[in-house]
């Protein structure tokens, strides 16, 4: 996650960082067909069990490939992407290189098809004055080379409109001792390892489903530098902004047991009531919202009018920004729970 003091800016333009916080709480009193058991909201580390609700858009087929996304397995994925030979995952350092080449092949194995002329990557530079303003990274040079990752699974029906899912594969690097002492890595683990192996599970869950729409998967580089990676994807996007037909950012999803925040709801409710929607009856956790905020990937495009939410789950505990944001002190539940509602909120916009 990108954390900006005060500014940030688009096309030279000064965009305030200074958000106002709107609470909107999920409480259900009922069950419903589908909906959760009783009458209390769900924790984000609880053991959901859900049953089909009436809806035409969600079988009973991927009502049951869903409720089978393991929390061990996508924690696993987040222990590798926090590997010491990752080195912390800076954009423009081999660290990250090899992160994105692991991504790329984990890609391929689950049958997500490179998007890009036969290639999983979108490189781009980045300016070493991002570099040495906000990350440990040691690059020569005026600019450093990296790259976006990006997969899709290809629509049945409607393959030039796309559900977008996508989360930052990028951290902060490594900090070397100046003293000849251990090397300081940042290891990444909810920020954004979690985002990044939440997606790629989604990503193995649906890949059999055959979508109406096509469904993108996107791991930009970048973000913690100013979120660069998706300010040159929308700059340079392989497919057009307005043939978008939602996009779900994961940031931070892999610590806070109290409930999801949705940031960039204000002018979509239209797509906020279908997510909504589907956290009644099929989930019951507490929601809540803020306005979109250059805070993280999906700024760019709801900035451009693309109906672009970011997720996340909020009270975490996992240090923020520091060596020890670690894959143990996730949670695999935390990380199953956003898992499925991602799948299902995903799936939902790929089929209506």
């Amino acid at each position: 996650m990108f954390f900006s003091n005060q500014r940030n800016y688009l096309n030279g333009g000064c965009v305030s960082a200074v958000v106002v916080f709107m609470l909107w709480t999920v409480a259900p009193r009922f069950s419903v067909a589908g909906g959760v058991e009783n009458d209390s909201t769900k924790k984000l580390n609880q053991k959901i069990y859900f049953t089909p609700a009436d809806d035409h858009f969600i079988s009973s087929e991927i009502n049951k490939k869903i409720d089978k996304v393991d929390g061990m397995k996508i924690l696993e994925f987040v222990k590798t992407l926090t590997a010491d030979s990752f080195e912390g995952r800076a954009s423009g350092t081999i660290g990250y290189n090899k992160a994105g080449q692991w991504l790329a092949g984990q890609f391929k194995r689950v049958g997500i098809k490179p998007f890009l002329k036969h290639s999983y990557f979108q490189p781009f530079k980045i300016a070493h004055q991002y570099i040495r303003q906000r990350i440990y990274a040691d690059v020569k040079g005026d600019s450093a080379e990296t790259f976006n990752v990006i997969g899709w699974i290809e629509g049945q029906e409607l393959k030039n409109e796309f559900v977008v899912m996508t989360a930052h594969l990028d951290h902060l690097g490594m900090k070397l001792s100046m003293t000849g002492d251990k090397d300081t890595i940042f290891y990444g683990a909810n920020d954004n390892a979690s985002g990044v192996s939440v997606m790629l599970s989604v990503g193995e869950t649906l890949v059999e489903m055959k979508p109406k729409r096509s469904i993108l998967f996107v791991a930009f580089s970048g973000e913690e530098v100013g979120l660069l990676g998706s300010k040159y994807f929308v700059e340079h996007s392989p497919v057009p902004l307005e043939q978008i037909r939602f996009l779900l950012n994961l940031d931070l999803v892999g610590s806070g047991h109290d409930g999801i925040m949705v940031q960039g709801v204000n002018d979509f409710p239209q797509e906020f009531s279908t997510v909504s929607g589907i956290n009644r009856s099929y989930f019951g956790f507490e929601l809540s919202t803020r306005p979109n905020s250059p805070n993280s990937d999906q700024y760019y495009f709801n900035a451009l009018g693309v109906p672009a939410f970011f997720m996340y789950a909020y009270k975490g505990t996992n240090p923020y920004h520091l060596p020890g944001d670690v894959w143990q002190g996730l949670d695999m539940m935390v990380l199953e729970n956003v898992a499925k509602f991602s799948a299902m909120v995903v799936w939902k916009f790929a089929q209506f």
